[in-house]
């Protein structure tokens, strides 16, 4: 059995770095790596360039510190119990990662998969405890605790975020008068006319006294099936990008409907899923509904459904037709 590491701030840092690696390969990483894919979610979150910040510091740094000094607390006890629960957290987190692995796995039931993905990492604990190669090469994960947080803000998302581009054009001189505009999204044409595109006014009453009165193209359609890279080509007037980690937001589309207007209108404009509307125009305080607890609430669930194993997932709220809010509506993220 080799000897451990001299006692100090030698132990301090080894600790420091096995714990904070583990942590953000089995906890930030899975968060981050969905995020990333899908960066609507960032605009839906009204998340802009400080609490972007605040997310990824509290999520990769915060947190696995707290866990730490919890750590330090119990080492009060005594050294040997602090030895213990810090080799029982670094196996949970084993573990958690391991079940990422064994996510998708439905041949066998939860209880399996978990029951493996527990007993591998207690292997892995007793082996770490008895060899230094071990330990240093999980100190060496150490480096994901700064990798895995820049990967993730440099990719094209967050960076939309942390850097966003200004408008090209000029705001345009728009006489004051009301301009309305309303998107009924998911409501597709079709299903309101008959074979000869005429509106069904039996069923459909209302839209047919407006298009007596307004002008009806009734062979348009959006350039994109999905909410988040329609609407922003709506009000742009530019095809979205291919790519579906480009969020929604003003670094994407700087030039847009609200920023023309900016100058001459008070925006009262109620956005689900984009984010277009610049600072500085007004926008109904019902928006920012995006509260920093129902943030941490939709990134837990999003989390769980990555980590846990097929089984146990029907009991967790969906996050796959909606942007957010997870826990108290059906729920737009691919376990």
């Amino acid at each position: 059995m080799s000897e451990r590491p001299a006692s100090g701030k030698r132990t301090f840092l080894f600790e420091a770095l096995q714990l904070g690696g583990l942590w953000a390969l089995a906890v930030a990483q899975p968060i981050y790596d969905l995020i990333a894919r899908d960066a609507a979610f960032l605009s839906a979150a009204r998340l802009d360039r400080a609490g972007l910040l605040a997310l990824v510091a509290t999520c990769s740094a915060a947190i696995p510190a707290a866990l730490y000094l919890l750590i330090a607390a119990v080492g009060l006890g005594g050294e040997k119990r602090r030895r213990g629960f810090l080799a029982a957290t670094l196996a949970l987190l084993t573990a958690t990662l391991i079940l990422q692995s064994f996510s998708k796995v439905s041949l066998v039931g939860p209880w399996v998969v978990t029951g493996a993905a527990l007993v591998i990492a207690a292997a892995l604990g007793v082996l770490f405890e008895r060899s230094a190669i071990t330990r240093s090469f999980v100190s060496i994960l150490g480096c994901a605790t700064v990798i895995v947080p820049a990967l993730f803000l440099t990719s094209p998302g967050p960076r939309s975020v942390l850097l966003p581009a200004a408008p090209h054009g000029r705001p345009v001189e728009i006489a004051p008068v009301p301009l309305v505009l309303v998107v009924f999204d998911e409501l597709p044409s079709h299903a309101l006319i008959d074979e000869n595109l005429d509106l069904r006014n039996d069923l459909f009453s209302t839209f047919g006294a407006f298009a007596a009165q307004a002008h009806w193209f009734r062979q348009t359609t959006t350039v994109a099936a999905h909410t988040n890279l329609a609407i922003p080509a709506l009000l742009s007037g530019r095809y979205p990008p291919a790519e579906r980690a480009a969020a929604p937001n003003l670094s994407t589309f700087p030039d847009n409907l609200f920023t023309l207007v900016a100058e001459t209108h008070d925006i009262q404009a109620r956005q689900q899923v984009s984010d277009l509307v610049p600072p500085r125009a007004k926008r109904p305080a019902s928006e920012s509904d995006g509260s920093a607890t129902r943030l941490a609430a939709d990134l837990v669930a999003v989390w769980l459904h990555r980590v846990l194993p097929t089984g146990w997932r029907g009991a967790l709220p969906q996050v796959d037709s909606t942007w957010g809010g997870f826990w108290r509506a059906p729920g737009i993220f691919g376990a």
